[in-house]
């Protein structure tokens, strides 16, 4: 079972010492918002990047809500890390706590990019396709609208 605790109990550690806090976000939401002297690496590169870090020391996880933080501590201590604790509701419980956060550039997420970009592909196919059902003879319309 993975160990958590409140954001509240994270500053207490902060002042005092704690091992790493790793940051599971993505690059560009731990650019936009972390807590002071977390470390970013990714969900998915946990694993890979854990097999640098000593097994025996302890550390503290968190992301944007908490979510990401359990799944990669499951992956840590799949891994034989002994000490993995996840900070409960991310960064943004953080900030509501008090804990110092370093703010950054808001982004757009590359996958909201690319949803973005989809949609207004499908608005201009859609807007294309009304147009050309529709007589755009310039002397039909003036026939039609007199001026």
């Amino acid at each position: 079972m993975t160990r958590t605790i409140t954001p509240e109990e994270l500053k207490t550690r902060l002042d005092t010492g704690c091992g790493p806090l790793i940051d599971v976000c993505e690059p560009d939401e731990y650019l936009s918002s972390h807590v002071q002297g977390a470390q970013c690496t990714p969900l998915a590169t946990v694993a890979s990047s854990a097999t640098t870090w000593s097994r025996e020391q302890p550390y503290l996880i968190l992301c944007a809500t908490g979510v990401r933080a359990v799944r990669a501590a499951e992956q840590l201590e799949s891994l034989g890390f002994q000490d993995v604790t996840v900070v409960e509701g991310g960064t943004g419980a953080c900030v509501k706590a008090g804990v110092p956060v370093e703010s950054g550039k808001q982004t757009i997420p590359l996958f909201r990019q690319v949803m973005i970009g989809a949609g207004l592909v499908v608005l201009a196919t859609t807007l294309l396709g009304l147009l050309a059902g529709l007589d755009l003879d310039p002397d039909a319309l003036l026939e039609r609208h007199p001026h």
